[in-house]
């Protein structure tokens, strides 16, 4: 064979083994283009995920600030606001000072000693037991009415009826058992004619 075909035939096998390498070097250029993209877009929304999470962080932040001022305010409203609680029941004097925990609530267990705290504290609500020793929560009611004719008060009662307490002008009646809601709604009713 002469020389320049032994020379032809080597460039030949050169270009044959050449090709398939530059065909794999363009592939792996390409790879590594395609993983490079991937990352930077990979980077980009872990940098947006970072971004709209700082804003849900800041935003729980700005609603919480709001949430709590305007409970506060609401509460300062409903604290001003004062309850005498007038009951021989240490039970039902109990269950009512929870019950009306947001407001400022004052206990007495019979007529005479809640005219004595009265006497003190004005109260903005009075809630009065009709059955007591002593003095009944009617007599209480004239009581009130000469100290403070405008003070609200609501009768309880598991004896007397509302009908029996309309004639006395309580501003509202509670029968016992008590249930919680009623009480809200009569002492809320009570208070916003203030």
């Amino acid at each position: 064979m002469p020389a320049e075909f032994a020379w032809l035939s080597l460039k030949y096998r050169a270009a044959e083994f050449a090709a398939p390498c530059i065909v794999d070097a363009v592939h792996i250029v390409n790879d590594n283009t395609r993983m490079r993209d991937h990352l930077v877009e990979q980077v980009q929304q872990e940098e947006r995920i970072a971004e709209q999470s700082r804003r849900a962080d800041m935003a729980i932040k700005m609603l919480a600030k709001e949430a709590a001022a305007r409970i506060d305010g609401e509460l300062a409203e409903t604290s001003a606001f004062t309850v005498l609680v007038v009951d021989d029941e240490p039970q039902v004097r109990s269950f009512l000072v929870r019950a009306l925990s947001q407001y400022k609530v004052v206990e007495a267990g019979d007529g005479n000693e809640a005219l004595e705290i009265i006497q003190g504290t004005p109260p903005d609500l009075v809630l009065a037991d009709i059955r007591m020793p002593d003095m009944d929560g009617f007599a209480l009611l004239g009581k009130l009415r000469e100290i403070d004719p405008n003070v609200p008060v609501v009768a309880i009662s598991g004896f007397a009826s509302e009908e029996d307490v309309i004639e006395y002008e309580f501003d509202g009646f509670l029968p016992k058992p008590i249930d919680l809601e009623t009480v809200m709604q009569t002492v809320e009713k009570s208070l916003s004619r203030q």
